[in-house]
């Protein structure tokens, strides 16, 4: 039974649409999991006293593996995260009742800044704790949005809330940021005519509403070049050079079973985004995104650097399945910086 829920929860997860790196974040609970049934497995006889048997000598293996397994991927864990092994500072915030090791000067003087302010958080921190704000929507962090409905929710809580700061992720605290932000443009596009970035801290970029757009007037093109393998290339050009754009592109879209489906035993079509902006795709750490199979209505962000802007959609699995793009509008071309923050470290 163990066995087959574990066949089932990774099953479930590629039909979802996830690729291998995905699973990878979920490794670990299948893995303990399954550490905690091989202890339950050879613990039982164990209690009972019963003589050595192979019964219980492959138990035991297979147990003493996967925990020296357990204890190098800790370790692993322990050097390669930053900071694991320096020596930890902490100071008292009042706002939280206790000790906060690190970012404790980065949560006071932004609570301080944004005392007073609505605040909406694509990831909610200790700052709406000291300021007894809290995000509007049902959602601490963005990433939660899945589907349809949840996407909308989303919206109409940010456009009622009105808020007057969003804060987003700094990317030069991590680069998830990026892709984040282009999986999720269906909000992010929203700060492009009302919002400007004002400061930030160590972990977070803080927008302000201004009222001002910053749309910027220049002439655009767009073209679109079919790869013949199923997927296809969209190319922005504008021409201003001299600062970094972002387009908003439109999205009519289907992605289609070929003839061999069944041949490829094909359960789950998928859409894979890639590009040449490093923001959006910061190909050490996340080389692809991943868009609904179809749609009639997708936004996704198009970088314009140096008057050129590319992005990649690819149907996977590219042996069966093809990609009809239907539609493609540029809604509007955008000074990047002026409001999410410098686009480079």
């Amino acid at each position: 039974i163990t066995t087959a829920l574990i066949f089932v929860f990774y099953f479930l997860i590629i039909k979802r649409g996830y690729e291998i790196e995905y699973l990878n974040a979920f490794h670990q609970y299948a893995f303990f999991g399954t550490l905690g049934y091989g202890w339950n497995l050879i613990s039982k006889p164990l209690k009972k006293k019963e003589k050595c048997g192979t019964g219980r000598i492959v138990p035991a293996v297979i147990l003493l593996v996967l925990t020296v397994v357990s204890v190098g991927y800790s370790l692993n864990v322990y050097f390669w995260y930053p900071g694991a092994k320096e020596e930890l500072s902490f100071a008292y915030v009042d706002g939280l009742g206790g000790n906060v090791v690190s970012f404790h000067e980065d949560i006071t003087s932004a609570a301080e800044k944004l005392k007073g302010k609505s605040l909406f958080s694509t990831y909610s921190t200790a700052v709406e704790t000291v300021n007894d704000v809290y995000q509007p929507s049902r959602y601490d962090y963005i990433t939660f949005t899945f589907g349809d409905r949840a996407r909308q929710e989303y919206v109409e809580a940010f456009e009622q809330s009105d808020p007057d700061y969003v804060s987003i992720i700094n990317r030069d605290y991590t680069r998830w940021e990026g892709p984040i932000s282009g999986v999720k443009w269906f909000f992010y596009r929203h700060l492009l005519d009302e919002y400007s970035y004002d400061f930030s801290n160590t972990y977070a970029r803080y927008l302000k509403k201004t009222g001002v757009s910053s749309n910027v007037n220049t002439e655009h093109s767009i073209e679109i070049v079919s790869d013949g393998a199923g997927g296809c290339d969209i190319y922005v050009y504008a021409d201003e050079k001299t600062i970094d754009l972002v387009a908003d592109v439109k999205l009519t879209y289907e992605s289609n079973y070929l003839n061999n489906r069944f041949s490829t035993l094909t359960v789950n079509k998928m859409v894979t985004v890639t590009g040449d902006s490093h923001y959006f795709f910061p190909t050490e750490f996340f080389q692809c995104w991943f868009i609904p199979e179809k749609s009639q209505e997708w936004y996704l962000p198009i970088m314009i650097e140096a008057g050129v802007g590319h992005v990649h959609l690819q149907t996977y699995p590219v042996e069966c399945t093809s990609l009809n793009l239907q539609q493609v509008e540029v809604m509007g071309v955008y000074d990047f910086s002026k409001v999410f923050g410098s686009n480079y470290s």
